[in-house]
């Protein structure tokens, strides 16, 4: 579990997260945030994976709207949030059958 604190900004970041997938997707937490390592210095490294980000630029550019203005309302307050990285699903299948095959390696 996150300290209280730190699951506040989770429960505001991740419907703003998922608003940005398409289809299928999976948001989780990197860093020394995920690692348990972490300090009163660490920032909230935000993943999120997905089939396809939202097409509609409008609508696309609403929610990375959203995502910044979370990440400044939160930076105000102390806490610093690096963003979101967004992996598409299909980028990491690919990656991982080409280590599977040698092609490439991890």
């Amino acid at each position: 579990m996150f300290p209280s604190d730190i699951q506040a900004v989770i429960d505001d970041f991740l419907p703003i997260c998922r608003e940005l997938a398409d289809g299928r997707y999976a948001v989780s937490i990197g860093g020394s945030r995920a690692r348990k390592t972490s300090d009163e210095l660490s920032d909230i490294d935000f993943r999120l994976f997905c089939d396809s980000l939202v097409q509609e630029p409008d609508q696309r550019a609403r929610f990375e709207e959203q995502l910044e203005a979370s990440i400044q309302r939160w930076s105000r307050q102390g806490i610093i949030i690096d963003g979101c990285w967004i992996r598409k699903i299909e980028d990491i299948d690919a990656q991982l059958n080409q280590w599977r095959a040698g092609v490439i390696a991890p």
